[in-house]
Formats: structure tokens, C-alpha cells, sequence
């Protein structure tokens, strides 16, 4: 059985590598159309752990839940990509032709030729949970 740092560097090898395909996918993206565009990607196989812990002895009260978001570099990487891409996809068409023309620079995402830390750094500043209660 594989511990469960093997499995975090089996997976960050696998993507890393651009001479295999993964049969499994690590983000997926999500387009919403309509008055204003949406773009968004997430991870789909997150490898950092979060906790859910009891409050009070009263069931009434919520527990604490800590997600502990991207505590994983392998979840920083898959997200920087992610990033990358996402800027990408909305610097060709069709995507491209539905953006004002200042829209890329007004989002503050990072030109597409930016650094992987420019991309890091962008994506830890502004990313942001998808659940809703």
C-alpha cells in the first residue's frame, strides 16, 4: 500500500510529465454565461487536508471547520497551472471576442508570458471557496 506522501509525488510526477497522459483529471473549468461572464477552475483531486472539529457539547452549535486550503504544494502547482490555463482560455476566441478589451488587464491576472511565481502569486491572492452555505 502507498503512504500517503508516495501517492502526493506519484501524482505531482505524473502531471508534471508531459510525455504521458493522465488518465485521471486534476481541475476542471467552469464557464457561466450570461449579463456577466463567469470563469473559474478548481482541483478535483485536492491532496491537502482540512479538519471538522466538535465546538460544544451543545448539537446546536456548528463545528469548526478549518479546510486548510492549498497546505499541499502539489495542490499550489496544480492550482498555479490551473491559473495559466484559465488565462489562456480567455486570451483565444470565442472566449476572447466576448471580453471587453481591458478586461484581461482590469481581472489583475497576470500577462500570459508571466512567471510561474507571477501566476503563484496571483492565484494565492485571489483564490477564493467555492462553497456556499
Amino acid at each position: 500500500m502507498l503512504s500517503k506522501q508516495n501517492v502526493h509525488d506519484h501524482l505531482f510526477a505524473r502531471y508534471l510529465r508531459s510525455d504521458i497522459e493522465l488518465v485521471d483529471p486534476l481541475i476542471e473549468l467552469f464557464f457561466t454565461p450570461g449579463s456577466q461572464l463567469s470563469l473559474w477552475t478548481q482541483s478535483v483531486l485536492p491532496i491537502s487536508r482540512g479538519t471538522v472539529k466538535i465546538n460544544s457539547t451543545d448539537p446546536a452549535d456548528f463545528p469548526v471547520i478549518n479546510p486548510e486550503y492549498l497546505t499541499s504544494e502539489v495542490d499550489i502547482e496544480i492550482m498555479t497551472r490551473a491559473s495559466r490555463r484559465l488565462g489562456e482560455i480567455v486570451s483565444t476566441p470565442p472566449f476572447s471576442e466576448l471580453l471587453a478589451p481591458t478586461a484581461f488587464a482590469e481581472s489583475g491576472m497576470p500577462a500570459l508570458n508571466a512567471t510561474d511565481d507571477e501566476w503563484r502569486v496571483w492565484m494565492l491572492e485571489t483564490l477564493a471557496s467555492s462553497l456556499s452555505s
